[in-house]
């Protein structure tokens, strides 16, 4: 899937909707505005902001929700461990990398976004590396991995 940004949309619209092009140059509309206005994107809802969201929580923090939304007491936060991602030579249990490829292939994400979801550089190419050529990952990826597998459980 190809990206587009702001210049394609705003060129675009400069032939396709000149009225709203023309509200967009004369400063009433931002970027954004002009091209929901335009109709080549849809603002997003707050339920598709909360979905979107939902995804990037923790499994501490989906609790934390859910008994906010409930009324209950939030859940105590659990420590994660390293132990079951990677072995104790720091490299990925072949049940994790069976995981980790099954869910990239059903979200359709790539291991820069893996990365960029668990908050790391989506350059740092060691965990695919981990995946592919059975590499060692840090113990802080490791962690973060293990968050995003907990958050990524249901598919």
């Amino acid at each position: 899937m190809r990206k587009r940004g702001n210049d394609y949309y705003l060129n675009r619209m400069k032939v396709e909707h000149p009225a709203v092009h023309a509200k967009y140059t004369a400063g009433n509309l931002s970027a954004r505005e002009a091209i929901y206005k335009a109709g080549y994107q849809t603002k997003p809802t707050p339920l598709m902001i909360l979905q979107r969201e939902w995804r990037k929580a923790s499994p501490h923090e989906q609790a934390t929700f859910r008994a906010w939304i409930g009324g209950r007491a939030p859940p105590a936060p659990s420590t994660p461990t390293i132990a079951p991602v990677v072995s104790p030579d720091l490299r990925l249990m072949s049940w994790a990398k069976g995981r980790i490829k099954t869910i990239m292939a059903s979200r359709n994400v790539k291991m820069g976004e893996v990365m960029d979801e668990m908050g790391l550089n989506p350059l740092d190419g060691s965990l695919g590396l981990a995946v592919r050529r059975d590499g060692r990952i840090k113990p802080d990826v490791a962690l973060k991995l293990e968050k995003w597998l907990e958050v990524n459980r249901h598919i």
